[in-house]
C-alpha cells in the first residue's frame, strides 16, 4: 500500500510528479478509463451474462429447477381463483410468486412459460448489482478512473461467468431475488451509516429492503441477518460512536425480531422451512454469532497478511474436502462428487483464492470495504454453524447452498487484484514496486502478471458447464426436458400412487399435485422386488442412474432394465433426449407402492 492510499502525504522528485501526471492523463482519456467505453464493456457483460443464463431455455421451457414448478403452480393457482394459495405457501412463497403472476397477467403467458425466463432475467440484474457494489468499494480507494473500471469489468466476468454463481443465479425459486436484495440491503445500510447527513434520504430505501427480505425467502434472510450485524460491526470498530452502536445496533437487533416474530406468527397458517434446524441447536448457533463478531472485529483490525489467510485457508479447506469426496464420501448419506463436477469446481479454486488475496487489500481507512466483509461474515458463518451442527445430508446442504453468497464478495476482491496487477502492468501503478520502470526484470514482471490476469479469466470460463450438470450423475442439461414434463403428467393423470426417482417425483408433487413416491424404485434398483404400482422410469437409469437426492444416484444394467419392461404393461412411452416409459404390474396392483 502506497502512503497516499492510507490517507498520508508524500513529497516527489520533479520528476517523478510528472510521470505520475502524465500516468493519471493517460488513465483517464484511454482504454477502460473512459466513461462511454466502460459503459460499453459493462453492457457487453450484462448482455453475456444473459446469454449464458438464458440457455437452459434452449433446451426446455420448463423451470431449470424444481422448486420452480411449485412457484409455476402458486402463480397459475392465483390466476384461475383469483386468490393467493395460502395453505399451500411456505412464509417466504409471496414475493416470488407475486412476480410470476404479475408477468404472466401482463404478458398474457402461462406462468409455466414466465417462470424460468424471469428467473434468469433477475439473475443478471444479480450481476449488475453487483457490479454497483464492486464500483462503490473500487471508487472508495481513490483509484484513477482506469483502475477503477478494470476493477468493475472484472468483477463483471467474473460474475456473468462463474460456473457456481452463475448456476444459483438463473434458478427458478426465491433465493435468486436475494443476489439482487442483499448486496442492495448492505449498500444501503453502509451508506446510512457512513454518510451522517442524508440519513432520512437512505432510511426509506433501506427500511422498505429490510421489510421485504423475510417475504422473499427463509434461508436468505438468515445470512441476511447475521451479514447485517457483521456490517454493524465492521462501522462500530472504526466509529464507535452513538450513530453506529445505538443505530445501527438498532437495525440489526429489530431486523432479527422483525423476521423471528413473522416467521413465528406466518408458521400458524404457512409452511415454514429452514428455522428449525437453527432450532435444534440453538447453543452453538449463538457461539457462531458470537464468533461471528469477534471475527469481523479481528479482521478489520489484523494486518493484511492475517485478513488474507482468514478467507484462503477456508477456501483451501473446502477444495481439499471436494476433491477427497471424489474418492470417499466425506459425510454419511451423500453422494460423492462426480469427476465431471469436479473439473469446474476446481476451476474456481484459483479466482477464489485471487480473491482471498484481495481481502489484504480492504482497510478500516477505506469504510466501504465493511461491505465485503459483511457479504463474506454472513455465508461463513452458516457454513461453519452448519458443518459442526451434524454431519447430515441436510446441514451439509446447507453448508452448500451458503457458499454461494460468498462469490459475489470474492468476485469484489479479485477484481480489485486484477486492477491492481494490470495497472501495474501498464506502468501507471507503482504500489507493488515503487521507483521501478517498466523495463529489464519489470517487463518480465508484467509479462507474469498479464498471463496471470488472463488465466484467472480462463479458470471462471472453464467453470461455466457446472452451471448446467447433474450435481449427483454430472450429466447435462439439469432441466427437466420436454417428454420428462409430459411422462409425468401422464402418470399424474390416474392419480393414485406412483413411483419414479427424485427429480421427476418433484415435478409430480410441485406442479401435478399428485402422489409420487421414490422408495419403492430404490429398492428396486438396489436388487429389490418389483414395485407393485405404475412406475415413470427413463432410460438414464441404465448409464448415469435414477436421481435419489440426498443419496447417491443407482443404476441397474440395460439386460434388466428391458427385461424388467418385458415383465410389465407398458401404458406409455416417449422419445427425446432421455426417452421416459410409464409401466404397470402385469397382476393387479395392491393398495399403494
Amino acid at each position: 500500500m502506497t502512503e497516499i492510499e492510507h490517507g498520508g502525504t508524500t513529497t516527489r522528485s520533479e520528476s517523478a510528479s510528472t510521470a505520475t501526471a502524465s500516468r493519471q492523463s493517460l488513465s483517464q482519456g484511454h482504454g477502460l478509463g473512459t466513461r462511454g467505453r466502460r459503459g460499453l464493456a459493462i453492457a457487453s457483460l450484462l448482455a453475456l451474462a444473459a446469454v449464458v443464463r438464458f440457455l437452459p431455455l434452449y433446451w426446455s421451457p420448463h423451470p431449470a429447477t424444481l422448486d420452480g414448478f411449485q412457484y409455476a403452480w402458486f402463480a397459475s393457482e392465483t390466476l384461475r381463483t383469483g386468490a393467493l394459495p395460502i395453505s399451500a405457501f411456505r412464509v417466504d412463497s409471496i414475493v416470488f410468486t407475486g412476480l410470476i403472476t404479475s408477468v404472466s397477467a401482463v404478458v398474457g403467458v402461462d406462468a409455466l412459460r414466465v417462470t424460468q425466463p424471469l428467473s434468469s432475467l433477475i439473475g443478471v440484474f444479480g450481476v449488475f448489482t453487483g457490479v454497483a457494489v464492486a464500483h462503490r468499494v473500487a471508487r472508495g480507494f481513490d483509484w484513477p478512473r482506469r483502475r477503477v473500471s478494470a476493477a468493475v469489468v472484472a468483477t463483471g466476468a467474473i460474475l456473468a461467468l462463474n460456473g457456481i454463481f452463475l448456476r444459483r443465479t438463473m434458478d427458478a425459486d426465491e433465493e435468486v431475488l436475494f443476489y439482487v436484495l442483499l448486496p442492495l440491503t448492505l449498500l444501503t445500510l453502509h451508506v446510512w451509516l457512513d454518510d451522517g447527513s442524508h440519513t432520512r434520504r437512505w432510511a426509506v430505501p433501506l427500511g422498505i429492503l429490510l421489510v421485504t427480505l423475510p417475504l422473499a425467502h427463509i434461508f436468505s434472510t438468515l445470512i441476511a441477518g447475521l451479514a447485517i450485524v457483521g456490517l454493524v460491526v465492521a462501522h462500530a470498530v472504526q466509529h464507535p460512536d452513538r450513530r453506529t452502536l445505538l443505530g445501527g445496533g438498532a437495525i440489526a437487533a429489530g431486523f432479527w425480531l422483525y423476521f423471528g416474530g413473522y416467521y413465528q406468527v406466518a408458521a400458524t397458517v404457512m409452511q415454514i422451512a429452514y428455522v428449525d434446524r437453527v432450532v435444534a441447536f440453538p447453543g452453538l448457533f449463538l457461539a457462531w454469532g458470537i464468533i461471528l463478531v469477534v471475527g469481523v472485529a479481528w479482521v478489520w483490525t489484523t494486518s493484511s497478511r492475517a485478513r488474507s489467510l482468514a478467507v484462503v485457508v477456508p477456501l483451501g479447506v473446502f477444495y481439499l474436502v471436494t476433491a477427497v469426496n471424489t474418492l470417499v464420501s466425506v459425510y454419511p448419506g451423500t453422494p460423492q462428487t462426480p469427476t465431471l463436477v469436479l473439473v469446474p469446481v476446481v476451476a474456481l479454486a484459483l479466482p477464489l483464492l485471487v480473491g482471498g488475496v484481495g481481502m489484504g487489500l480492504l482497510t478500516p481507512h477505506r469504510s466501504v470495504g465493511a461491505i465485503v466483509v459483511a457479504l463474506l461474515a454472513g455465508p461463513l458463518t452458516v457454513i461453519g454453524f452448519s458443518l459442526t451442527a451434524s454431519l447430515t445430508p441436510e446441514y451439509v446442504n446447507t453448508a452448500i447452498r451458503a457458499q454461494t453468497f460468498g462469490h459475489l464478495p470474492l468476485a469484489i476482491l479479485a477484481g480489485l487484484v486484477i486492477a491492481r496487477l494490470l495497472a501495474t502492468r501498464a506502468g501507471l501503478d507503482t504500489d507493488f514496486a515503487p521507483g521501478r520502470s517498466d523495463s529489464g526484470s519489470d517487463g518480465g514482471r508484467s509479462v507474469l502478471r498479464t498471463a496471470a490476469v488472463a488465466l484467472v479469466l480462463l479458470m471462471v470460463v472453464v467453470s461455466v458447464p457446472f452451471a448446467y450438470l447433474n450435481l449427483d450423475t454430472g450429466t447435462y442439461p439439469s432441466t427437466t426436458l420436454d417428454s420428462e414434463f409430459e411422462a409425468v403428467g401422464f402418470a399424474s393423470d390416474a392419480g393414485d400412487e406412483w413411483a419414479t426417482d427424485h427429480s421427476l417425483s418433484r415435478v409430480g408433487v410441485h406442479y401435478y399435485r399428485s402422489d409420487p413416491t421414490v422408495s419403492p424404485t430404490a429398492s428396486w434398483l438396489s436388487g429389490g422386488t418389483s414395485p407393485t404400482c405404475r412406475v415413470l422410469s427413463q432410460e438414464s437409469w441404465t448409464t448415469s442412474g435414477a436421481h435419489l437426492f440426498p443419496f447417491a444416484p443407482e443404476t441397474v444394467s440395460e439386460e434388466r432394465y428391458e427385461s424388467w419392461l418385458g415383465s410389465r404393461h407398458v401404458v406409455y412411452a416417449n422419445t427425446g433426449r432421455d426417452p421416459a416409459t410409464v409401466s404397470l404390474p402385469v397382476t393387479a396392483a395392491g393398495e399403494g407402492c
